[in-house]
């Protein structure tokens, strides 16, 4: 059983991850995880003991430093005496500073990453009704490989341990054991994940009015409404379509100054900008609005294995919400994709959850879902080669098909 002072030992080091996790930037790709292995030791010749399994746990806290980790663990074994055949016991805690090397393609399906390890620590031995705690410290090297389910990695190791005396090996300064781990390793994904920003809050409460005004884009009733937010309501507004930025006359009319403005930059000046927020790179009419057409925008991917938005890819949904606010009669196929690794089965479902994530978040910001379909392609139409890390987060992505309704 492990002793009272490596139970406040591991209470105090896990205060101190646990201070550390709420002050770290916990990303989509770097994510704190658990861990729990089997071990087999091969103890030093020295000691009493034959070699025996036991088992370790752990949580792992990715730190700024680009693919390195801080990881607390604890392990157990017990250990037959060569003398009488009875058993000790061998417990202890370990803080240890893990660097990855990157992600080796594996059958197209899989990335093995290895990495190495070093870290200090505590042990004790129970040896025949006695017990001491020592100091320790080890250093180890291994490699993860992904699994299709839920982030999931299998992960094996070896260790080379150095501990500060026994009790099981009397008179001997330093003792020298060699210790293969194996087991799973899960990212705690649900409770650090950033959660996706909420929807606006409430529209302000309405005036009360003899005669009300139907806002054309919000469809907000309201005693006055300025569609193009210009500083004009519509009910005196010669020009209610007018660009963001853009000053205008008492009627609500760009003036002369700012006639050769383009705020969307689609090539159609602001006086005559029909929709005034249509995403870089769209193709338009001579009125400013959107055509129909396929839409492919590099910053809206994914991490591996999840359908949660990055912040560059929120921020590219929240640009189309803007352009399809603006334009009443586009309507939007939301199209998922996947990289190859994984079952075909698997990808076509994260494809479907991936394109669900962006329909939903529009449908929050005030987007009829009837505008909006679905669709997932899983991992059948790669736009980059699946096999370099790069290729497969461009394969990671949604797509939009733009049709006029």
């Amino acid at each position: 059983m492990m002793s009272r002072s490596i139970q406040w030992a591991a209470a105090v080091a896990l205060s101190t991850v646990a201070c550390a996790v709420s002050a770290a930037n916990t990303n989509d790709s770097d994510m704190p995880y658990v861990q729990g292995l089997g071990t087999f030791t091969i103890v030093d010749s020295d000691r009493t003991w034959d070699d025996d399994f036991g088992f370790q746990v752990g949580f792992g806290l990715p730190l700024e430093w680009e693919n390195t980790a801080l990881e607390l663990s604890i392990f157990s074994g017990r250990f037959e005496r060569d003398i009488d055949g009875d058993d000790d016991y061998h417990a202890g805690i370990t803080l240890d500073l893990v660097r990855d090397f990157g992600g080796i393609s594996f059958l197209s399906r899989s990335d093995i990453v290895p990495f190495a390890l070093a870290g200090v620590g505590a042990v004790r031995d129970d040896v025949q009704g006695d017990h001491d705690v020592r100091p320790m410290a080890n250093v180890g090297a291994g490699a993860r490989m992904g699994l299709p389910w839920l982030g999931m990695d299998l992960r094996s190791e070896f260790r080379v341990i150095g501990q500060h005396e026994s009790l099981s090996a009397p008179g001997e300064d330093w003792l020298i054991d060699y210790r293969f781990l194996v087991g799973l390793q899960l990212p705690l994904t649900p409770f650090f994940a950033a959660p996706a920003d909420p929807p606006a809050g409430p529209l302000p409460e309405e005036e009360e009015c003899e005669v009300a005004v139907v806002d054309p884009v919000t469809g907000r009733t309201d005693c006055r409404t300025d569609s193009d937010d210009d500083g004009v309501d519509d009910t005196r507004d010669a020009c209610p379509s007018t660009g963001p930025g853009v000053t205008v006359d008492a009627e609500g009319c760009p003036l002369m100054a700012d006639t050769g403005q383009d705020s969307d930059s689609d090539g159609v000046m602001d006086a005559n900008d029909t929709c005034p927020d249509t995403y870089p790179g769209v193709t338009v009419n001579t009125n400013g609005c959107a055509e129909p057409q396929p839409l492919v925008i590099p910053k809206l991917t994914f991490e591996f294995d999840t359908a949660r938005l990055t912040p560059d890819a929120r921020e590219v949904v929240d640009d189309i919400t803007l352009m399809l606010q603006g334009q009443p009669d586009l309507t939007v196929e939301i199209i998922g994709h996947t990289d190859a690794r994984g079952d075909d089965a698997y990808n076509q479902k994260l494809s479907e959850e991936r394109a669900l994530a962006v329909r939903d978040r529009l449908v929050a910001q005030g987007i009829d879902d009837t505008r909006l379909s679905l669709t997932g392609r899983g991992e059948s139409q790669p736009v980059a080669s699946n096999d370099t890390e790069e290729g497969r987060a461009a394969n990671r992505r949604v797509a939009f098909w733009l049709y006029i309704d």
